[in-house]
């Protein structure tokens, strides 16, 4: 009886070097300006004197000036409470001590003398406080070095770490707490890689590169960390060739396209489904394809299998 081979279904991970031209996170416009050009960004709050609060943002290219709101807890609206005329890019509140939350855009002239505005601004919130209050708003964020270049398969998570530290100026107050210790996450593109407000990365069926980052609740936020998502089943060449025998090098050029297909076949099923393990077997025949009871399912694959199993003479893990 010819001796019947088989497949087990097991992680395999096929390294790949590829270079990949870096996406800038700012997208450009036909007129060569950012598409994000009227809208302020570096959007901060702060404490100050205790008694106030101050936004500071970044000066938005071509702005003749900016509309500033502030949430209204009454009417659950936003209202506009300052206009700033560029240069000018910070403002002083009137005195408070609530929490509250603002959100501002930028505008300029046209040849008419109309206003034409841009986009809002993402919102930001901050509370008036003095170095012993208990409340205190957000200080840097810090992030581990190595959650700054991330290389993703397809379909793989990753859980990225972020902690925000209290504010430099109540750094001696111990029973200060945060006001507001939540994080806003964001993708730059979602179709490479999507991130939830945990901070869970993962990568989509898409090759390519984008970058998240996190924002405390009044501006702060943490640098771009790079995502880059690969298809390590489908390397473009095998390399070091030389250093195996020769019944594995015809598998890994005569037979290659089939064997990435069964590898990209059954790692993206494992990430996207319960990960089973089976195995496979050829018929006394040689003409079908038998699967252990529960095996998942490999008809897409099937032809591809049955290939590496007739003719590779030994033993096939996946």
């Amino acid at each position: 009886m010819m001796k019947m081979k088989k497949v087990s279904v097991l992680v395999c991970v096929i390294c790949l070097m590829v270079q990949l031209v870096p996406i800038s996170p700012y997208a450009k416009t036909s007129e060569g300006v950012s598409a994000f050009s009227l809208t302020p960004t570096y959007v901060r709050a702060r404490s100050h004197n205790g008694k106030q609060l101050k936004l500071i943002w970044k000066t938005v290219p071509k702005a003749d000036g900016y509309h500033i709101y502030q949430y209204s807890g009454k009417k659950k609206k936003y209202r506009r409470v300052a206009e700033v005329q560029a240069p000018v890019t910070s403002w002083l509140s009137q005195k408070t001590k609530k929490l509250t939350k603002y959100k501002m855009r930028a505008y300029r002239y046209n040849e008419s003398g109309e206003k034409q505005f841009g986009s809002f601004s993402y919102v930001v919130s901050a509370i008036a406080y003095n170095r012993k209050d208990k409340k205190v708003n957000a200080g840097t964020i810090s992030v581990p070095h190595r959650f700054y270049n991330n290389e993703l398969d397809l379909y793989e998570t990753v859980q990225l770490q972020a902690k925000i530290k209290k504010s430099k100026y109540a750094k001696k107050n111990k029973k200060a707490k945060i006001v507001d210790s939540r994080l806003c996450w964001y993708t730059t593109d979602s179709s490479i890689a999507t991130v939830d407000g945990n901070g869970l990365l993962k990568a989509t069926g898409k090759t390519g590169e984008c970058y998240v980052y996190a924002r405390s609740h009044n501006g702060n936020s943490t640098g771009y960390m790079k995502v880059s998502v690969n298809n390590y089943a489908r390397p473009e060449a095998f390399r070091n060739l030389e250093y195996v025998n020769e019944d594995m090098k015809r598998l890994l050029t005569t037979y290659a396209e089939d064997l990435k297909t069964v590898v990209e076949y059954f790692s993206i099923y494992n990430k996207t489904h319960t990960p089973q393990i089976g195995k496979f077997y050829l018929s006394q025949d040689r003409m079908r394809m038998i699967a252990t009871s529960g095996i998942i399912s490999y008809e897409p694959v099937q032809e591809n299998l049955w290939r590496l199993m007739d003719q590779h003479p030994g033993h096939i893990q996946i």
